[in-house]
Parts: C-alpha cells; structure tokens; sequence
C-alpha cells in the first residue's frame, strides 16, 4: 500500500499485474502510470486514487534506465499522452523497406550498408582492442595509432570530404592525437562506463584543432568508440539521433557539446531501436541506423 498523500508525479511504483510503472500526473481522484510493459505505449494508464493507493506499492529503486529517459507527456482530453514530433517508427520502418525490402536480412543491405563498417571494426579491434591501444601508445607510437586508425577507418560514418580531414589534421598534433586516443581506448576498455571516462573523452576532442575549418564533436566523440566496441556504444550524429530518439520515446535531452548525460541517453535510444530492429534482423548496433 502506498499512502495516497505521497502519490505524486515522477514516483516509480509497482502492481503485481501491470508492473513497473511511473506515475506522470496526479489530478484529484486520478493517477496517470507509464508502465514499463504495457500494449498501449503512447499513453499513460488512468487509476483512482483508492485503487493505486490500496494496490501498488511504491518502487524499490526510484532510478530507472528507460524511466529516467522518458520524453515528455501532454495532456489530450482526459490522458497524458507522449508528445511525440515528426516520424513515427512505423513511418521510418515503410522508408527503410523502400529500399532494403527484406529488412536487415536483405543482401543489398549487407552490400550497401553493413559490411563495409564491419570490416573497418573487426580491423580497428584487431589492431586496438582489449588494451592493445593503449600498450602501443605506452610505446610512444602515437603516429602508428593515428596512421592505422585513418586507415581502417573505411567507413562513410563521418563525412569523407569534410570531417576525415579535418580529424587527420588535428591528430597530427602528438600531444593531441595521444591524449585522444589514450581517451578511446581507456573508454573502449573500460569494464564499466563511467561519466568520468566519457568527460575525459569530451576534453580531448575539445583540443582537436583544424585550419581547415571545425570538427563536429559529437562525431569525432563516437567514431572509434562505435567501430571499437560496437557491442556497447554508438555514433552520435545530431539530427538522426534526436529522430532516433523520438522513434523509440527517449528524452535525448540533446546538448551542443558533447557530453554525458545526453551520451547516456543516446545509449538507451540504441538499446530501445535494436531491440525493436532485432526481429527484422538487426543483430548489433553496426546495424543500427542511428
């Protein structure tokens, strides 16, 4: 039982039946809950008062991954609805099959799209992964790291003409290209993903210096760490990752520069979209069009 005078807004609670749920409103006799398993996604269930203070308990933990996450609610009529902007999945979905009609198990796709990026990775791990990276810059190879890493990276995941490079020029810089790569790989090897890691990651890409005009952070942020562990984390691009994030209901909480807590949301869309992609055929995040 939950006593009724502490039901509010932003309180995680838990039913027997219906599960792990949030609460979005609370207007007089009604509590409106986002549950975490639920048929209707787009919108919040509606309870009295009595039943949810009579039947649900209040959450052990009130932090929660996909909670934490979720976009904001407006209210139509007499529901809280999920503000949704631009595309939706099922929209997104009927493109992509416009021209990969046998979703991510169709051949042009592999050709087009994944196999290309899975090589540059499966390169990239080979030469850097599992603290490789880091015993070679330990060596003071530093040019080696940035010479291979240009190689490898055969990918048209940051602009060819414009951002490569832009990133080549910055890491042609010793000092610079060290501290950035000693900041990838720490991150890529990392047991857990800290904010600390990523911060320090954030920093380094501050440095890199172009004449040839800016670097996009938030790719230069991502790219190795993508190809390096494709199993954990994702390239970061503004624009499809905000409609990425409003296909699968994530708060991006987007922010110009590149930095954790937007990070952390842009994980959980990834998760979110392969988890819905998976069925189609998408088995990592190389394949998750994000």
């Amino acid at each position: 039982m939950i006593d009724a005078t502490t039901l509010t807004g932003g309180l995680l609670v838990e039913h027997p039946t219906y599960g792990l749920g949030k609460i979005i409103a609370v207007e007089q006799a009604t509590v409106h809950v986002y549950f975490l398993e639920q048929s209707e996604r787009d919108k919040a269930a509606r309870f009295k008062v009595p039943f949810v203070s009579a039947n649900f308990v209040r959450a052990e933990s009130q932090q929660h991954e996909e909670f934490d996450h979720l976009p904001s609610f407006r209210k139509v009529g007499n529901e809280f609805v999920i503000d949704k902007k631009g595309r939706t999945f099922r929209d997104a979905l009927e493109n992509f099959r416009k021209f990969f009609p046998g979703d991510f198990k169709d051949p042009k796709y592999a050709e087009a799209e994944r196999n290309y990026k899975l090589e540059a990775s499966q390169r990239l791990i080979e030469a850097f992964g599992n603290g490789r990276g880091l015993s070679i810059l330990k060596e003071g190879r530093v040019k080696d790291v940035a010479d291979l890493a240009r190689e490898f990276d055969t990918t048209n995941l940051v602009h060819p003409r414009w951002e490569k490079p832009r990133i080549a020029e910055a890491l042609e810089d010793v000092p610079v290209a060290s501290a950035y790569f000693e900041a990838v790989f720490r991150l890529a090897d990392a047991t857990e993903v800290t904010p600390a890691l990523f911060e320090a990651l954030a920093k380094a890409v501050g440095a890199l210096k172009s004449e040839n005009g800016p670097i996009s952070r938030w790719p230069a942020t991502t790219i190795f760490l993508s190809l390096l562990r494709p199993d954990r984390f994702t390239l970061f691009w503004a624009t499809p990752m905000v409609e990425a994030a409003s296909l699968v209901s994530v708060a991006l909480g987007y922010r110009a520069g590149p930095n954790w807590q937007t990070y952390a949301a842009a994980l959980v869309v990834a998760k979110k979209l392969l988890a819905k992609l998976e069925p189609l055929g998408a088995n990592d995040r190389v394949g998750v069009p994000c």
